[in-house]
């Protein structure tokens, strides 16, 4: 063997080795009376909270470690590795005292310094760009003992405390000893659970942290495993069989399958909607406002939500959910299916119908492409229902399915007509929901996809994030719900709700179910029955 080989041979070994946990524990391994099984699908998984990028790696960090702030039902910011803050009158200062029985599953307490590190690591544009942005809005991050500390903001930003909901601290020290390559792969957090072994294709192991600060005496999980699968019908088939105790990411046609299988089932209103986008900036024809009521008049949502949805969901008017009821404008403008309205708004914008049945004007046809992803079959199916409603209300309108990533990329580039795509995030304070979406200052990198520009818009998104009279807050919303709903920036359609199945052998107390905001966060008061 060469010198060269060997070196190569040296360093897969240590890639390997560093692949491994310290503990070899395996899903079999463990006791199924106290152990409850969850699904994750294989994605690009990291278990350090200052670098996931995906909802599957955020289901493990949630088990792991705590956020600085939690929520409530009603959706109000609580206390929570944060025990009190003050804000300054002008609302630039903010002061934190964290609570002081909180560990590290090292054993280490945690302090002030992991909370002013990890804040310092999430806003630095060299070490983490990713979140860089959202957190451009910090000045400085200050120590004031080893329990408190105190932020200054560049400006104004009311929404602050939500932001920090997002915030997981690590622990300075383990970090600033192993790296973060390491600790991604063995983290210490300050959560539930601790990690056992992980397999990145395979399996996450957690236990009990037998150092976390919240009671969990009346739980009787003990352990939990997540099993990681290729394909969502894996999962669906592993649940069938036993393997799983929750199944969170399924098709309605398998919600359907379940519920005649008389399994535990529960759905509750997402933080999304299903929406048609327009290219401003690429296709003049999507910039006058009544071409886009018109369009949205066209659209039969009432079918849409019974026949592609079961009725498991409801029609979306605007940006901001209904469950949000503190923000949520029930006066927004509703888009009932009326032909003949998308015709009278058609023919005052200029456009008639020529022989063919199309919207023409000076001899051109009303005519442009409308794309979605591949690979999910409600979307292709809404796409294909939205077309269909088009052509007959007279739109020469083509539906185009292109592969995931290239359809992302088009987004992204500019370079498509119109798009339909499921917008979800948010569901806290409506700040995040809106501004990114529609303020005509960001790109669509930023979540302005379709360069969209109002100038009104603009005004009381700016002035919104900076307002700190939450009074004031909520009627400027309600005036931006109110001009979307009438500007139409994209077409809104319907949201889906979230399907959650639980196996039989787990018992759910009144109070814990899922429900939006909490997903099944509650998870740790349910308990284990019986074995499978």
């Amino acid at each position: 063997m060469t010198k060269f080989h060997f070196i190569i041979c040296l360093l897969l070994f240590i890639l390997l080795l560093n692949l491994s946990c310290k503990d070899n524990v395996k899903p079999e391994d463990f006791d199924k009376k106290n152990t409850i099984f969850l699904p994750l699908i294989d994605e690009d998984i990291t278990l350090n909270p200052l670098k996931f990028r995906n909802t599957t790696s955020n289901k493990i960090i949630k088990f792991l470690f705590e956020p600085l702030v939690e929520v409530d039902e009603k959706g109000e910011i609580i206390p929570n590795l944060i025990s009190e803050w003050f804000v300054s009158e002008h609302g630039l200062l903010w002061n934190f005292t964290l609570r002081k029985d909180v560990y590290w599953s090292d054993g280490e307490k945690m302090n002030s310094d992991d909370v002013i590190f990890t804040l310092n690591y999430l806003k630095d544009p060299n070490l983490c760009p990713f979140y860089a942005d959202s957190f451009k809005i910090i000045h400085t991050v200050e120590k004031i003992d080893e329990y408190g500390f105190k932020v200054r903001l560049k400006e104004v930003y009311t929404p602050f405390l939500v932001m920090l909901h997002n915030v997981y601290p690590v622990p300075e020290h383990i970090v600033n000893k192993s790296g973060l390559l390491k600790f991604s792969r063995y983290p210490s957090g300050n959560g539930p659970y601790v990690l056992r072994n992980f397999n990145m294709k395979s399996f996450v192991c957690l236990s009990r942290n037998k150092k976390y600060w919240k009671d969990r005496s009346l739980t009787e999980i003990e352990n939990v495993v997540f099993r990681i699968y290729d394909y969502k019908t894996k999962a669906f088939e592993a649940f069938l069989s036993g393997d799983l105790d929750i199944l969170d990411e399924m098709s309605l046609e398998d919600y359907r399958e379940l519920k005649e299988k008389n399994f535990k089932l529960y759905n509750y209103s997402d933080a999304g909607y299903m929406c048609m986008g327009f290219n401003f900036k690429k296709t003049p024809l999507f910039l006058d406002v009544k071409v886009r009521q018109a369009i949205s008049y066209s659209i039969d949502r009432d079918i849409m939500v019974h026949y592609l949805l079961h009725n498991l969901g409801e029609i979306s008017y605007g940006p901001i959910y209904p469950f949000m009821s503190t923000w949520y404008n029930k006066d927004i403008k509703k888009y009932t299916f009326n032909p003949d309205k998308t015709t009278e708004l058609m023919k005052e914008a200029g456009w008639h119908k020529g022989e063919k049945g199309y919207f023409e004007k000076k001899g051109e046809n009303f005519n442009f492409k409308i794309a979605a992803g591949k690979g999910n079959s409600l979307h292709e199916r809404t796409v294909t229902i939205l077309a269909e409603n088009l052509l007959e209300a007279g739109f020469a309108v083509e539906p185009v399915f292109m592969e995931w990533n290239e359809f992302v990329k088009s987004i992204m580039n500019g370079k498509l007509d119109s798009w339909c795509a499921y917008l979800f995030g948010g569901g806290i304070d409506p700040d995040n929901i809106t501004y990114y979406y529609y303020y005509s200052g960001l790109t669509p990198e930023k979540g302005n996809y379709g360069f969209y520009s109002n100038c009104e818009v603009d005004k009381i998104l700016t002035l919104a994030r900076k307002e700190l009279n939450r009074d004031k807050r909520i009627d400027m919303y309600y005036k931006l719900q109110a001009i979307l709903g009438e500007d139409l920036p994209v077409i809104y359609i319907y949201s889906c709700d979230s399907l959650i199945a639980v196996n039989k052998r787990i018992e759910i107390p009144s109070g814990t179910d899922p429900r939006p905001l909490r997903g099944y966060r509650d998870f740790s008061k349910w308990n284990i029955i019986s074995e499978r």
